[in-house]
């Protein structure tokens, strides 16, 4: 096979999509030809083009060479995918997140050219409260675009229980598998060098509506009070009204963006409990947290609301500590929990590392992407 992964994340190094993508390929690369054209996202650490783990990557064209002249983009679309194009073998496009603006060029000139057409469905942006002009001008091209799927899409990898529903009514059952997230083991490289002097709550990953941080502050706010020896760190890009709020607290640490290796070792050394708050909108439920299994992956506790599917695969108070989402008072007195019962703590990082390792293996998930791609 000679598979095409079309990318609207940064590559080879970045946040969760990012991630996702990687596992995926570097599973693939070891039995098939792999590469990745990132479309639209350079965030400054990577090089434009190169190879990690023996898939090739590139940046391609600037998105405003659309915008500026709207007939030149879909040239320069043609024009790759007829280079890249292998004769005599199974040529694949695996677009992820979607189709989008941009990418829904790459799937219909790839499927006009004989390409195999997948895409990996990590969430449902028609339920996005929409408030920006760009966000909705994104919602109503995901709503125009899903038309397509049917007719251009010849499977979809979906991350969660909801969007494997939504695609079969929209294609047939046997062209939609689901899924889930992936992690990699990390707690045994870093474990050894763990530290507990004091009880610290982390959060990484992304700050918008559905992640819930601002309560996860607040919630923090009234948890120092009482406990002084506690504190909140909170990992990644933050938006400057995360960062006003958290500066009003005490006992919160920015820590920012930290590359892979670092942040790895960071969350793993340096938290007693992670946190993931994802509150009750639809949106918010419609995917999977990614966090979840960089989180679980650590071997400390792990704590978060009850959404998605998550607990398709875990169980409350053996491998996570659930509470109900949008629900202060919840998220307080899980806050408390864990602060006071050690062995609760100890007992959840353990089983929940377990239950990493059973579900979201990227060996396993790797397997099933590959198997898909073959019987398509």
């Amino acid at each position: 096979m000679n598979i095409i992964a079309i990318s609207n994340q940064s590559y080879p190094k970045g946040m969760a999509g990012t991630m996702r993508i990687r596992l995926f390929t570097d599973y693939l690369a070891k039995y098939t030809k792999v590469k990745v054209l990132v479309i639209n996202k350079d965030n400054g650490i990577n090089s434009k083009k190169g190879v990690y783990n023996k898939v090739l990557y590139d940046l391609f064209y600037n998105w405003k060479h659309f915008l500026l002249i709207p007939f030149v983009y879909p040239f320069l679309v043609f024009n790759y995918l007829v280079k890249k194009k292998i004769r005599g073998d199974k040529n694949i496009l695996f677009i992820y997140d979607g189709l989008s603006i941009l990418s829904i060029q790459f799937a219909i000139i790839g499927k006009w050219l004989g390409y195999k057409v997948v895409t990996d469905v990590v969430e449902d942006y028609t339920l996005v409260l929409a408030r920006t002009r760009m966000q909705k001008l994104k919602l109503y091209f995901h709503s125009k675009f899903i038309v397509f799927y049917p007719k251009i899409i010849d499977g979809a990898i979906v991350i969660s229980k909801y969007l494997e529903e939504k695609y079969i009514k929209l294609m047939e059952s046997d062209k939609v598998i689901h899924v889930p997230i992936s992690a990699k083991n990390i707690v045994d490289k870093f474990k050894q060098d763990k530290r507990s002097n004091q009880i610290s709550f982390l959060y990484a990953g992304s700050y918008g509506q559905k992640d819930g941080v601002e309560n996860l502050i607040d919630a923090f706010g009234s948890i120092h009070k009482e406990f002084s020896k506690t504190s909140l760190l909170l990992v990644g890009r933050l938006s400057q009204n995360i960062i006003k709020l958290a500066e009003n607290h005490k006992g919160i640490k920015i820590i920012g963006f930290l590359p892979d290796e670092e942040f790895y070792k960071f969350i793993t050394v340096n938290a007693d409990v992670l946190c993931m708050n994802r509150t009750s909108s639809l949106y918010a439920n419609a995917g999977f947290p990614f966090k979840l299994g960089e989180y679980l992956a650590t071997g400390n506790a792990v704590m978060s609301s009850e959404v998605s599917n998550i607990s398709d695969y875990l169980e409350n108070k053996k491998d996570i500590l659930f509470y109900q989402p949008s629900n202060q008072k919840a998220l307080i007195n899980a806050m408390k929990l864990l602060i006071t019962d050690s062995n609760l703590r100890e007992e959840i990082g353990k089983n929940g590392y377990l239950k990493c390792v059973e579900y979201f293996n990227p060996e396993t998930n790797g397997k099933k992407v590959l198997d898909f791609l073959v019987k398509i």
